[in-house]
């Protein structure tokens, strides 16, 4: 082979692993943030194989220029499974996170709420996949955490955890709904999410944060 060809090969090479290398932190930061799998983007892989396969036909040996592009192959398609699964790890343990330390009354907060009406966001167990997220919106008197996961699944799981607090049951059905202690909470579907609202008790429901704007403590229908 001449040096020239040489250098085209090796260059070539190295784009196709740049490529790959593109390709898998796209894959992971896409896993991250939305947790979707390494399939989602496996049709991107086209890109670097086929650099890949030019690369290889430059190589001066037809067996060990295809045992490379074999290992790049190989590479590849383990690449692509390892940052998928590593992005939706790195997705769940910082939902997690953002779940265990939920507060409406965090540094960015327009406003804040009383002390027991946050905290009781905390009260029933959280079941693990269905994260609060948030708030989504919030009054002087309560405050609403938005829920991943499907709302059938996650209503249902978070409707369990609510009616095993021990809390009094005050409606239970479309909507679950219990209080202690002059907190209510109250769990619904809304847009196709669940949400979970905590509020002062004696709230009416144009000041309990369900949708509501913290500056006039009423939400826009009322």
């Amino acid at each position: 082979m001449s040096p020239a060809r040489r250098a085209v090969a090796v260059a070539t090479w190295s784009v196709a692993s740049a490529l790959l290398a593109l390709l898998l932190v796209t894959t992971w930061g896409v896993a991250s943030e939305y947790g979707s799998g390494a399939g989602d983007l496996a049709a991107f892989a086209v890109l670097p194989l086929v650099v890949a396969v030019v690369a290889a036909g430059l190589g001066s040996s037809p067996r060990t220029s295809m045992a490379v592009l074999a290992g790049f192959v190989a590479v590849t398609v383990a690449g692509l499974v390892v940052s998928g699964e590593l992005g939706q790890r790195d997705r769940v343990a910082r939902l997690a996170a953002q779940d265990a330390t939920f507060t409406c009354n965090g540094p960015s907060a327009e406003g804040t709420v009383p002390g027991d009406v946050d905290a009781a966001f905390h009260v029933p167990a959280h079941p693990g996949g269905y994260w609060l997220y948030g708030p989504v919106s919030s009054s002087r008197f309560g405050c609403t955490a938005a829920i991943h996961g499907p709302a059938d699944a996650s209503f249902a799981a978070w409707r369990a955890s609510l009616l095993a607090t021990g809390w009094e049951v005050a409606r239970d059905d479309t909507e679950v709904v219990v209080r202690k202690g002059g907190v209510r909470l109250t769990l619904y579907v809304q847009g196709g999410l669940s949400m979970l609202n905590t509020t002062d008790d004696g709230a009416g429901a144009c000041e309990d944060g369900r949708s509501a704007s913290y500056a006039t403590g009423q939400v826009g229908a009322c």
